[in-house]
């Protein structure tokens, strides 16, 4: 059954100088919230106006994301329905977004160790043996 109410968000966004435009951000949390199962087909999204209130940002830009999901085939809207979770998108769709999503991290962990002088082949040593470690249960 589908639920009529509309599910509030877990989405953190960073507004200021050297932040992802806002739309691009609200994209790749709800893109995030799909992929770790947080948000399902049966999870209906926050109207434009309410999502943009909660972030205290245009409507517009919420409108401009939740357009990029669809256009994507991440989510639907069914007129005076709501908007959703498109639990039948192409699988190379959600794929794309995890791999999209994978790039960035690694963008981020790069850059991050860039700024803290850590060589590229220690964060490459360290993330093999946390992997190995979550394999072997030992997390």
């Amino acid at each position: 059954m589908i639920n009529n109410e509309y599910t509030k968000l877990n989405i953190h966004i960073k507004l200021g100088f050297g932040s992802a435009p806002v739309y691009q951000q609200i994209v790749e949390e709800i893109i995030r919230l799909i992929v770790s199962g947080e948000l399902t087909s049966k999870d209906r999204l926050p109207p434009v106006r309410e999502l943009a209130r909660q972030l205290d940002v245009n409507p517009n830009t919420v409108a401009k994301s939740y357009n990029e999901l669809a256009e994507r085939k991440l989510i639907v809207s069914n007129k005076g329905g709501g908007t959703y979770f498109n639990e039948n998108a192409p699988k190379e769709t959600k794929e794309e977004a995890i791999n999209d999503n994978a790039e960035k991290l690694c963008k981020k962990i790069i850059a991050e160790a860039g700024k803290n002088s850590i060589p590229l082949d220690s964060i490459i040593k360290r993330l093999s043996k946390a992997i190995q470690n979550k394999e072997a249960g030992n997390e």
